[in-house]
């Protein structure tokens, strides 16, 4: 078996990769929440960060989305720090519809910022939709789904990644 079969076939080392993206990402919207309150202008290779937190949807009832994702990355790596301790169903439900929540959330954002706003913002995307996108693929490696276990098998042959 290869390293990375046996480092996904742990749900420790599932757990410490998935803290690791969500304390990124919130790390990162922690940094667009600053740009966004200090009307600073953000690292940025193209005009789009500006563009889209200067944007009427970057406020969510009155709050920065920024400051939303802080929140809600914030919440997720207290939720897998519980997981590390845990293996309850309540708390695997609570983490599931944590993670579509999250999903659901980071596709809309995306869907504005190119349909909406005409503007991309990189540092958008490295901050939310990558390490929500890794976030659910280790997350969907521990599901009892039969069609998925097809992608594990990949995985264990070293096929995938």
């Amino acid at each position: 078996m290869s390293f990375l079969t046996n480092f996904f076939k742990n749900r420790k080392n599932r757990n410490w990769l998935i803290f690791a993206f969500a304390t990124f990402a919130a790390l990162g919207s922690g940094y667009l929440w600053y740009g966004f309150n200090t009307n600073s202008s953000l690292v940025c290779s193209l005009d789009g960060c500006n563009n889209v937190l200067s944007s009427p949807y970057s406020k969510f009832l009155g709050f920065p989305v920024a400051g939303l994702g802080f929140f809600y990355y914030f919440i997720l790596v207290l939720i897998i720090e519980l997981r590390f301790f845990t293996i309850h169903k309540s708390m695997e439900i609570l983490f599931t519809m944590t993670i579509f929540t999250g999903i659901m959330v980071v596709l809309y954002l995306r869907y504005l910022e190119f349909f909406v706003i005409g503007s991309i913002c990189e540092q958008c995307w490295l901050f939310s939709f990558v390490p929500t996108v890794l976030i659910t693929f280790i997350s969907l490696l521990e599901l009892k789904i039969p069609k998925l276990s097809l992608l594990q098998s990949f995985i264990e042959k070293g096929k995938v990644l």
